[in-house]
């Protein structure tokens, strides 16, 4: 019995697993086999013992976190130049991008690039970097946490610079304090500069 059993299991035309399944097949051929006799069967089958402790493994991630947008943000060195890493929680993406220098003000102006050209709802850091915590300190949730837009009230005062273009002193609409941005932060003109020209937007991103 053995020897049939063994060719109807691992016949490519049937090739049936289940203790059942090859129950049903083999009474065809010899309806006096009992299920007792094809599992006692089945359980002496190494290989079936080996098959059945593997378990289906499925390509992909797990989700860690519900936002696709968020990113955790760190600061790296190779050698001694300074890299702000950035990775998106949920689909590994990275992101890395040199600095000049590990100081707080650079770390800060890069991350608002960082904020501006990618989709980022959330950022979050493991508060390691003594430069990151200044940047947290320094830095609004508005600006940093949720990256997108931000209401102007009105234009405190303005400055050219030596590139001939303009900086602002603006003041927000929930901030508290005013910021100096340069005129490439201000899009969609529509409210009138101390001079009278339509030079601010009522938005900015950061």
């Amino acid at each position: 019995m053995d020897e049939p059993l063994h060719k109807l299991y691992f016949d490519p035309k049937t090739d049936y697993i289940g203790a059942q399944a090859l129950y049903q097949k083999a009474k065809e051929l010899n309806p006096k086999i009992t299920l007792k006799i094809i599992k006692t069967w089945y359980q002496s089958q190494a290989d079936i013992q080996r098959l059945q402790d593997q378990k289906k493994s499925f390509d992909g991630f797990k989700i860690a976190y519900h936002n696709p947008n968020s990113w955790q943000i760190d600061l790296a060195f190779w050698e001694k130049q300074p890299i702000l890493t950035a990775v998106n929680i949920n689909s590994r993406v990275g992101y890395a991008k040199l600095l000049s220098s590990k100081n707080a003000l650079v770390v800060l102006a890069s991350i608002k690039t960082f904020v501006r050209t990618q989709k980022v709802d959330i950022i979050t850091s493991d508060n390691g970097s003594d430069d990151l915590k200044v940047v947290q300190s320094d830095t609004s949730d508005a600006t940093i946490n949720r990256g997108d837009i931000l209401e102007a009230v009105r234009i405190v005062d303005h400055k050219k610079m030596r590139n001939g273009k303009y900086k602002y002193l603006v003041e927000w609409t929930g901030v508290e304090a005013n910021s100096c941005e340069p005129q490439d932060n201000l899009r969609l003109i529509n409210i009138l500069a101390p001079n009278g020209n339509r030079l601010l937007t009522h938005k900015r991103m950061s």
